[in-house]
């Protein structure tokens, strides 16, 4: 066995804690600093994560809020008489039933601040008929087109009719501050650069009343809101786009935030589309039968000067049926123009046009008697109504109910049984107008109860009535001092070649 030096194994142990000592002192250098805070650090305990962003769908559901800023024209937004409509509204109405949340509506004026606004936290969407460019995709996120449009030049009948940039030279052309507007007029500018035009704060119903009343020479309208604004302004014309190709609509994001929301409200809005109820909703708002001229500037002048002595008659009529005293004036207009010794060549007489025999029922004397004959045939028609299937719902048995009041409920259920027979859904107006027409065919009429009729007639009817119908009710709507609210003073806008990027 070796023998061990103790002498030796002495000094080993005392080296040790030296040896120690000095590891110790090389692995400071390297470890230490880790744990050290500069002045300019904060320490380790005090540095927090940011929590995760709220799902926007999430939000909204949690809030039980669907907060929309939105603008108040026709084709957005406004109030009825009988409570909120417009396209956009009826689109949002049918997001938050979906979403079982309360929809919020926040109503601006301002357009060109519109998105900075979206941006400021307060809601959760913007939708006010807002085109997608590439300006605005910058600053906020775009869900999926339900629309086009494109901005175009209205003008009143009598002016002259531009067809160019240079037919605005030196006249007065107005604008709402839509930046989209104001960029397409900027592009003519380079191609006309004496083209000047008045910027003004407000909506699309200012503008459109300085254009009839002669206040503005041209303006500056989108495709959609001139479609509506025509029909309580039957002088409105459309000059020239000033777009080459129609520019999709969207409702507007936040922007670079959680995109649930957005998810959500493109699903339901092309569930909509699959099942035929965005098309309804366009048709209601957008894709009216055109009156010709002379028509619709008789309705507006019978609105202003025959109307307001039988009102209170209708008024009266619709309280005690339950109905709208807008789609009774309609119905009359349609009828007898409110004349009050209307009569027909079948025998039909006065403002309701009504037969002898439905007169004798409903206890009226004299037909041609305005009272009378429009309380008797809101009760007609209340009886018809009200007697067709639970099944038709809203404006469905609305539209339904006129058709019969002017063909009969007979020829009505024909066509829904025609329905059937083919598969499709007799509760639709949309496919019950499409059907009427049949009824004079012989193959078709002659396997139905209730055999031949002259089918086109409801069809034009109905569609006459919505016509005069919305413009009751957008003119209720729109009451409005033309003059009343510009904001500030209206400035000539100079825009030199340096402002446009040349």
């Amino acid at each position: 066995m070796p023998q061990v030096d103790e002498r030796q194994g002495s000094k080993r142990l005392k080296a040790l804690p030296l040896f120690i000592l000095a590891v110790i002192a090389l692995l400071s250098l390297f470890i230490l600093p880790r744990f050290q805070s500069t002045p300019s650090e904060k320490p380790l305990e005090s540095v927090t994560t940011p929590p995760p962003p709220v799902e926007s769908l999430l939000a909204v559901q949690s809030s039980g809020k669907l907060r929309v800023l939105t603008r108040n024209t026709l084709s957005t937004y406004f109030e009825g008489p009988t409570g909120p409509a417009g396209f956009e509204y009826e689109l949002l109405q049918s997001l938050a039933d979906k979403l079982e949340v309360e929809l919020e509506l926040y109503v601006t004026d301002q357009h060109q601040n519109i998105l900075t606004e979206l941006n400021t936290g307060k809601y959760d969407l913007v939708a006010a008929n807002l085109t997608i460019t590439e300006e605005r995709k910058a600053v906020a996120d775009f869900g999926w087109p339900y629309l086009e449009t494109t901005p175009q030049i209205v003008f009143r009948k009598g002016t002259d009719k531009p067809e160019s940039a240079q037919d605005l030279i030196n006249k007065q052309v107005v604008v709402i501050k839509n930046p989209h507007h104001l960029d397409s007029l900027r592009r003519l500018k380079q191609e006309s650069p004496e083209l000047n035009w008045i910027e003004i704060d407000n909506d699309v119903d200012l503008l459109v009343r300085l254009i009839n009343d002669g206040d503005a020479e041209y303006g500056v309208l989108d495709s959609v809101d001139t479609m509506t604004e025509k029909r309580l302004f039957p002088e409105i014309r459309t000059g020239f786009n000033l777009d080459p190709e129609p520019v999709p609509v969207a409702w507007a994001y936040p922007k670079n935030t959680d995109r649930s929301l957005l998810i959500a409200a493109n699903e339901h809005l092309q569930e909509y589309r699959t099942y035929g109820r965005l098309q309804a909703l366009k048709e209601k708002y957008y894709d009216h039968a055109e009156f010709d001229y002379f028509t619709t500037r008789a309705f507006a002048r019978d609105m202003r000067e025959v109307l307001p002595a039988f009102q209170p008659f209708f008024e009266e009529a619709a309280a005690k049926h339950d109905l709208e005293w807008q789609i009774l004036a309609a119905m009359s207009y349609q009828e007898s123009h409110w004349q009050t010794d209307a009569v027909s060549p079948t025998g039909v007489k006065g403002m309701m046009m009504l037969t002898n025999d439905t007169a004798i029922d409903l206890g009226i004397d004299d037909r041609t008697d305005p009272y009378q004959s429009i309380m008797g045939g809101a009760e007609y028609f209340r009886g018809i109504y009200d007697r067709l299937p639970d099944s038709l719902q809203n404006d469905d048995r609305l539209w339904v109910a006129i058709a019969a009041y002017n063909i009969g409920l007979g020829h009505i259920y024909d066509v829904r049984r025609l329905l059937r027979r083919q598969g499709k859904n007799p509760d639709s107006w949309q496919q019950i107008e499409k059907h009427l027409p049949l009824l004079s065919n012989p193959k078709v009429y002659e396997t139905l109860k209730y055999g031949y009729a002259r089918g086109n007639e409801p069809v034009i009817y109905v569609r006459n009535i919505k016509n005069y119908y919305e413009t009751l009710i957008w003119e209720t709507a729109t009451d409005i001092d033309p003059l009343a609210n510009i904001d500030g003073d209206e400035v000539v806008v100079e825009v030199n070649a340096s402002q446009i990027g040349i």
